[in-house]
Formats: C-alpha cells, sequence, structure tokens
C-alpha cells in the first residue's frame, strides 16, 4: 500500500436556526444535518478566515467533523462561501464599482485597497483595469444594505 486516506465526516448545505452552539444545514436531497460548534471550530470565509457571524441563516455551507449520530455532526471547520454575483459594469467610482445584473437589477460593489482583480492579460490587475461594459463576477461580504 503507497497511501493512506482518511475520510473524515463532512456534510453541505443551506444554513437555518443558527444559534451560539449550532446550526441546521439542509442538503440538496432535502436531508437535514444538525451542527454543533465549540470553542475548537474553526471557521472559513471563502478564502479567508471567518467566525461563527459568517455562517447565517441562507448562507451556503460546508462543514468538516466528527459524526455525532445520524445526520449530526460536531465541527471542526466550516467553510462559509461568499456571497457573489455577476454582472456588466455601468460605473465605477474610486470605491464602487455598479453592475447591472442578468435579471436587471443595479448592485452597488464596495472596493478598496484590499480588493484583489482579476483580468484576463493583466499580471497585476487593478481597479484602473476595470472598464464600463466589462462582464465581471465578484464575491465578497453582503452588507446590510443589499451592497
Amino acid at each position: 500500500m503507497d497511501g493512506l486516506a482518511v475520510v473524515v465526516p463532512s456534510a453541505h448545505g443551506t444554513v437555518s436556526d443558527v444559534t451560539a452552539s449550532g446550526f441546521k444545514a439542509t442538503d440538496r436531497d432535502g436531508s437535514v444535518w444538525t451542527i454543533t460548534v465549540n470553542g475548537d471550530t474553526t471557521y472559513e470565509y471563502g478564502a479567508g478566515d471567518g467566525s461563527l457571524a459568517d455562517v447565517t441563516n441562507g448562507s451556503s455551507v460546508v462543514v468538516l467533523g466528527e459524526s455525532a449520530g445520524d445526520n449530526a455532526l460536531t465541527a471542526l471547520t466550516v467553510r462559509v462561501a461568499p456571497d457573489g454575483a455577476r454582472g456588466t459594469v455601468t460605473s465605477k467610482t474610486a470605491g464602487t464599482i455598479v453592475i447591472t445584473q442578468r435579471d436587471g437589477t443595479s448592485l452597488t460593489i464596495h472596493v478598496d485597497a484590499d480588493t484583489t482583480y482579476r483580468v484576463d492579460g493583466v499580471d497585476t490587475a487593478d481597479l484602473g483595469d476595470i472598464a464600463v461594459d466589462m462582464a465581471i463576477g465578484v464575491s465578497g461580504r453582503a452588507r446590510a444594505d443589499g451592497s
């Protein structure tokens, strides 16, 4: 034998019923998982660090943990998918990009010095490489006002 694969129990789905000690995650097939969190649970939000505060009703998660019974896990790691949007750039300023989404609604994306840009053919892209009428996809944290 050349290697050993350890399979960690996992669940994924849409979050509901969030409390300080856990939440429910409903999978695509309708299975509901009961997830318990504790002081040893680590959190990831997108590609960065996260916290239990990132686990909100409606968010999408992948949970790695220890089995606590049928459809129940004690979470070792909770990975929260970032909010995202796609659309066509209609305007931009030094601090925002406004896009029109597929459904015709406008969305304001807030940008700052920590924003990472990826543009085909540009090694170190920045806001100056984003142009009106460009199709873009974004991920990050939605604000309470929907932006």
